[in-house]
């Protein structure tokens, strides 16, 4: 579809360290889906990954070799169902995905991100982040307990910066906006607004 992006899904796993691959042609590749142009990707790939297979993710970042290359999505699941081989996917570790479905530069980021080894990458492309945050925002919050559900609305997402929404169980939501290259001048414009909420 020309109005559409087609992404390849690098679904990972965050205990096993394993992703979600497809059968095709008798090799494992990853999973693909389109979202519509012009719109934010990680608020549609989120929310089509869930209506086409029921499955809560994060996206970590969002791998591209090149302008014209179809861009490769690092998705952390966060669904608890163990239903995947009944949804057409199959756990498997990187090195048996097809080697059509990432060039070996995406494959050297995929490993850095699985094995948490390189200190360079970005905070919002290691699993378990969002535990992390969770976490700072209960010893933050003090006048109440901060109870998280799995209501996770993200809007924008990339290796170095993040818009998303925590939904919690009694109480408010929660915000959590960062930015890095290149939306840092976001920024001034986030800490002015809220500044001048909190007045």
């Amino acid at each position: 579809m020309a109005d559409c992006t087609e992404y390849r899904l690098a679904f990972i796993l965050p205990e096993s360290r394993q992703l979600l691959g497809i059968q095709s042609a008798g090799d494992l590749e990853l999973p693909r889906i389109s979202v519509p142009m012009w719109q934010r990707p990680a608020e549609q790939l989120t929310r089509l990954i869930e209506e086409t297979w029921n499955i809560r993710t994060l996206v970590l970042d969002l791998l591209c070799d090149s302008p014209l290359s179809t861009p490769c999505a690092v998705i952390e699941v966060r669904s608890s169902s163990s239903k995947f081989t009944q949804l057409g996917l199959t756990t498997v570790p990187l090195e048996n995905i097809g080697r059509l479905s990432l060039s070996g530069d995406e494959r050297s980021a995929l490993l850095s991100i699985l094995s948490g080894s390189d200190a360079s990458r970005s905070p919002f492309a290691r699993i378990g982040w969002i535990n992390e945050a969770q976490e700072w925002i209960r010893t933050v919050i003090r006048d109440h307990d901060v109870v998280f559900t799995d209501d996770l609305r993200h809007l924008n997402a990339g290796g170095e910066f993040c818009l998303l929404r925590l939904g919690t169980i009694a109480g408010p939501a929660y915000w959590l906006k960062a930015v890095g290259r290149p939306n840092a001048h976001e920024f001034g414009v986030t800490a002015s607004y809220a500044a001048a909420n909190a007045a």
